[in-house]
């Protein structure tokens, strides 16, 4: 619809593939949920970690934050 805002959000493994192609494709992401994603060595991803790595994601595409 007109006026609608896409957003992005994936599960488990799939967060950061999916959220760095949407935004690629100039789409809205949601990252956050510190029990979907894990960081190296089985720790887990704190909310803030997840949002710092989109927000270099979208540095990367050259887009404002």
């Amino acid at each position: 619809p007109q006026n609608a805002v896409f957003t992005v959000e994936g599960l488990m493994r799939n967060v950061y593939p999916l959220c760095t192609m949407g935004i690629a494709m100039g789409f809205h992401v949601r990252v956050g949920q510190e029990d979907n994603m894990w960081g190296r060595k089985g720790e887990r991803a704190t909310s803030v970690q997840q949002i710092e790595k989109m927000v270099r994601a979208n540095v990367d595409f050259i887009r404002q934050t």
